[in-house]
């Protein structure tokens, strides 16, 4: 029998686990009120008048802040006022790495009925969100333009960090163009862009993505140096590359299916161009949960998988590729390198 302390600490663990989905519609309905904006543009400020700024019931919206104070999100001051802590703060609006995005999409129906289904997908092995919705998700996404522009928001959002560590990381070497093949926005093909002058890209996605992509300023350093191509991954990808980065793209497929992006990338290749996966492998000796969590992600979105890497190295192999190295960014995500066989 565990001695109280430790049987205390597991019980508390559990109920923090299983309680988890209050504080995601709490943390989501703040996100929707725009408390954070409100908050920060004037000072601490009490229920009654966030109430009335939000349109929303007095009491209610009182009950909110105190729980939300009590997960760290607020702090309630000692005349009844609420300020941002530092969490806080980064649901503001107005912030470049606002995660404001990221909770606005996890907060919606589609999104997080779900994981209702769960027990349906490991029983059937069919995707939780399709038994749910009525069809898979990026069928979905296509036939809803808000939740398009929703989860689009939120992968730039939570590309950003990623992004920013992909760059610093990457070795170009002689390299001169990228091609992002379904790289959404285009946060991580920016970023490495920026961070290496002498590169020049193209962002290839569907062309209701492009049709969102925000236009390069006249004075930006990016000018004349990023180019935008509109298909498909399981029809073509544009030739002419040295480097060909997918982020989180294969993770969204079953093996079939992923064979077919990434032979259509080795068709794309010119035998000495470099195909870079931005994804979050599974290794036995990492017992961080990033990745086997996003894998059960995969069970009950997408249909897709995280992989080992001697997973990525078979289905590169059946691709016409092979592995040439795996490294590390400092984030949740590794580098999954591939050359012409």
């Amino acid at each position: 029998m565990m001695a109280d302390g430790t049987e205390r600490g597991a019980r508390a663990l559990i109920e923090q686990l299983v309680g988890g989905y209050r504080v995601t519609q709490m943390v989501y309905v703040a996100a929707e009120l725009q408390i954070a904006d409100r908050v920060a543009r004037e000072g601490p400020a009490s229920a009654a008048s966030l109430a009335l700024a939000c349109g929303v019931q007095p009491q209610a919206l009182a009950r909110l802040l105190r729980a939300l104070a009590a997960v760290g999100v607020l702090e309630e001051q000692p005349d009844g006022r609420y300020r941002l802590t530092p969490a806080g703060e980064l649901l503001r609006s107005d912030r470049p790495d606002s995660l404001r995005p990221w909770v606005m999409h996890y907060g919606q129906p589609w999104w997080w009925q779900a994981w209702g289904g769960m027990l349906q997908a490991v029983r059937s092995g069919v995707t939780a969100f399709e038994q749910v919705n009525g069809q898979p998700f990026f069928d979905y996404l296509r036939a809803h333009p808000d939740a398009m522009a929703l989860f689009n928001a939120h992968m730039t959002a939570m590309s950003a960090p990623v992004a920013a560590a992909v760059a610093q990381v990457l070795e170009p070497g002689d390299a001169r163009i990228v091609i992002d093949v379904a790289g959404g926005h285009g946060i991580v093909l920016r970023e490495i862009l920026r961070r290496h002058p002498a590169l020049h890209g193209v962002l290839f996605d569907l062309p209701e993505v492009i049709a969102g992509v925000p236009p390069v300023a006249g004075g930006d350093p990016l000018a004349g140096r990023i180019t935008c191509a509109a298909g498909n991954f399981f029809e073509a990808v544009p030739a002419g590359g040295d480097l060909y980065l997918l982020k989180d793209i294969v993770h969204d497929w079953d093996d079939a299916r992923a064979l077919e992006i990434l032979a259509n990338c080795r068709a794309a290749m010119q035998p000495n161009a470099r195909l870079l996966l931005i994804e979050c492998v599974i290794r036995p000796d990492d017992d961080s949960p990033a990745a086997r969590l996003l894998d059960i992600s995969m069970l009950v979105l997408t249909g897709g998988r995280e992989r080992t890497v001697e997973e990525y190295a078979r289905l590169l192999g059946q691709a016409g590729l092979r592995l040439s190295g795996v490294s590390g960014t400092g984030t949740a995500h590794g580098i999954v390198e591939a050359r012409p066989a």
